[in-house]
């Protein structure tokens, strides 16, 4: 007989908020007895189900899809638990129009639940009834994938965060919530970007540590910064795997140095003690460009997740 899979911890922490907030009533009589702490570490997306419990909404109208399926787990635990009430829709345009019917009509405060893509815009399309009239519903729309699998049917095909935000909020006020994950992500998206701009980098610093002789010019700088840098990747791609299955391979990333030092001698020709010297201005150099573009990386990724 196939038994069910135990419930997470976190599934069964979200259950146990959702039960004291059933039992005290509300979410504000359960934070003033005590019930449900003030503080408490949890999901984006029970999150965003707690925040707008705060603002009187206990209805949703989805249709889940990409970007919504975890907000869907966290509304089936709060509604087997008697504090939210979710409708399954098949349409997007009508689903607004029948949220906007229930707060005009009968008071509610509901939420519009979509994926990512067309139906978003569908949904958008719909609330321009409630946008004209000013009745308040609550529209949440999936938007950038955090785990960057690339671009999908759903997504908008450019290499730009809170689209789907931009142009929501042309029809009111519109907030991007980002999962923790997706600041790593936009690092990672960056690091591949500007990984380039080493290429030019190493071969300036060369220029400079070679001024003074006229038989190389930028393009061997060049060309011998491509190489350097494609050998030392390599041995890192390596190194990584092989430290994975036998740890003490990864003492050969040593031979990162060894390398740069025998291929500055036969490249340029130079003695030992020019060749050392120059690769200490080379390290220098490197820190110095590394520190600037990990700054640029941390800039832009603040930038691009915390909004526009």
């Amino acid at each position: 007989m196939l038994k069910p899979n135990p419930e997470s911890d976190i599934r069964q922490q979200m259950r146990a908020r959702a039960r004291a907030i059933r039992a005290a009533g509300g979410i504000d009589a359960a934070l003033a007895k005590g019930a449900l702490p003030k503080l408490i570490e949890t999901t984006l997306s029970e999150s965003l189900v707690l925040g707008l419990l705060k603002q009187g909404v206990r209805k949703y109208l989805a249709i889940f899809g990409h970007g919504s399926t975890d907000l869907g787990e966290v509304l089936r635990v709060y509604e087997e638990e008697g504090v939210t009430r979710t409708y399954n829709c098949r349409n997007e345009v009508a689903m607004a129009h029948a949220a906007t019917a229930l707060r005009w009509q009968y008071g509610e405060i509901p939420a519009v639940v979509t994926s990512i893509g067309p139906g978003a815009m569908q949904a958008f399309a719909g609330s321009l009834a409630s946008a004209s009239n000013g009745v308040g519903v609550y529209h949440i729309y999936g938007d950038e994938t955090t785990y960057g699998e690339g671009y999908n049917m759903q997504q908008v095909p450019k290499h730009e965060q809170h689209l789907f935000g931009q142009m929501t909020a042309i029809m009111g006020r519109s907030y991007v919530l980002h999962s923790p994950q997706a600041f790593v992500q936009s690092l990672l998206d960056w690091t591949q970007r500007l990984t380039i701009l080493l290429l030019p980098m190493g071969a300036l610093t060369l220029g400079v540590l070679f001024v003074f002789n006229r038989r190389f010019v930028m393009f061997d700088h060049l060309v011998f910064t491509m190489h350097s840098l494609a050998a030392q990747g390599v041995l890192l791609s390596f190194v990584l795997v092989a430290d994975r299955l036998i740890p003490p391979l990864g003492w050969l990333i040593w031979l990162a140095p060894v390398h740069v030092f025998v291929h500055m001698r036969g490249v340029y020709e130079t003695g030992v003690i020019g060749t050392l010297l120059r690769m200490l201005g080379l390290l220098i150099a490197t820190f110095i460009g590394v520190a600037v573009l990990a700054l640029a990386l941390l800039l832009i990724a603040v930038y691009e997740v915390g909004g526009h």
